[in-house]
Order: structure tokens, then C-alpha cells, then sequence
């Protein structure tokens, strides 16, 4: 999915971009070793494979001990520059993890989370449990943004009927990436 293809560009190049515009170094984390050299970015591989986006997160922690990370997934083709500065703005050092709550629902991602988190993913993935919103609903320590949005914002698509119905959105939603 990260190379399904929106508005001439991949759903991959279209998060690492995303971080390029707030003036971040983006770096992808990927499950299997592929070539992304036409990202111009360090590109790492999961240390725990198999472990969807848990694994991912866990893997940035580790690579980046002691810092707070801006974390995008690639399947979420909607997300705004403006979602990202907002996101920014709202972090709070004292909380391990900011996230948004669009629409008063948990959406783990974008969202930043400290690398201090890192025990605890690892906890939760060696228990067999990989749900990011349930780990999440379950550590505290986390700064939930409020905000009212467009539905399409936050698709997830992780099929080719989700990339089918996100396509259906107005031609406009889809082109405005900033």
C-alpha cells in the first residue's frame, strides 16, 4: 500500500514529503527490506517482524532513544500539512504520547510519541496484543488533541476497496495536500 499511487504521487512519498514540510528529517520504518532509495531518507527495517504498527513505533523508539518522534503511517493519504502543525503545537512534554481525537474518536496516527514508550510496546507486543489504540487507551500519559475534520482525513487504506471509496471523495479533497 505504501506504493498506491494518489494524485501522481505514492502514499509514501506523500507522508515523507508531509515531514519535509514542517521542516523534520523524515526516516521510514518498513516490515521487509525494500528499495526506497527514491525517497532520498535513511530508510530502517522492524526489529520485530511481523508486528504491524506497534513494531514500527517500537523500532523508531529504539533507533531514537530519548527524543520525541512525529510518527505518520503511509495508508493514511488524507492527512494535512495543517493536521501536523496543529499536532506540533499541541505537544506536551510532560505526556509520553500526543494524538488526535477527531470527532472524539483515538486516531494513533499522526501522533508523537516519546521514545520512553518503548518498554511498553515491547511489553504489549511480547503479550501478543498489537492494537496501537488499545496500548495507547491503556498507558495514560497521553495529550489528546481535539479536532473537528472532514471524514476522509483519517481513512485508513489498507485494501483496494478502501483506495476505490477514498478516490469517490471530492476531486478537490483529494489534491489540496498543504
Amino acid at each position: 500500500k505504501a506504493l498506491a499511487r494518489i494524485g501522481g504521487r505514492t502514499f509514501l512519498e506523500t507522508a515523507v514529503q508531509l515531514i519535509r514540510d514542517v521542516r523534520l528529517k523524515p526516516v521510514v520504518i518498513t516490515s521487509a527490506e525494500r528499495d526506497y532509495s527514491f525517497l532520498d531518507c535513511k530508510i530502517y527495517t522492524d526489529l520485530i517482524a511481523d508486528q504491524g504498527p506497534l513494531g514500527g513505533l517500537y523500532t523508531a523508539s529504539r533507533i531514537f532513544p530519548d527524543q520525541a518522534l512525529l510518527v505518520l503511517s503511509c495508508d493514511m493519504p488524507d492527512v494535512r500539512l495543517h493536521h501536523l502543525k496543529l499536532l506540533i503545537s499541541s505537544f506536551k512534554e510532560a505526556c509520553s504520547i500526543t494524538i488526535f481525537a477527531p470527532n472524539g474518536k483515538i486516531e494513533p496516527f499522526p501522533g508523537i510519541y516519546h521514545a520512553s514508550v518503548a518498554d511498553s510496546i515491547l511489553d504489549r507486543i511480547l503479550s501478543g496484543r498489537r492494537s496501537v489504540s488499545d496500548w495507547i487507551r491503556q498507558t495514560g500519559f497521553t495529550h489528546q488533541v481535539p479536532l473537528k475534520c472532514q471524514p476522509q482525513n483519517f481513512v485508513n487504506v489498507n485494501y483496494k476497496e478502501d483506495l476505490e471509496q477514498f478516490q469517490k471523495y471530492p476531486l478537490k479533497m483529494q489534491k489540496g495536500r498543504r
